[in-house]
């Protein structure tokens, strides 16, 4: 099978693409981590100033 060029690089620019958005969502998993952490420390260190 021959590809043209210009098929070729379109399928660099989506693998490109797909693994940018790969690592986008990655960091933004990691801040929904840090900030459910955050949010954790926040609560239970309330609760212990309560009892």
């Amino acid at each position: 099978m021959h590809q043209s060029k210009k098929e070729v690089l379109a399928r660099q620019w989506n693998q490109k693409v797909s693994l940018d958005l790969c690592d986008q969502i990655e960091i933004d998993e990691a801040k929904m981590n840090e900030m459910t952490r955050d949010i954790g420390k926040d609560t239970s260190s309330r609760l212990h100033r309560h009892s």
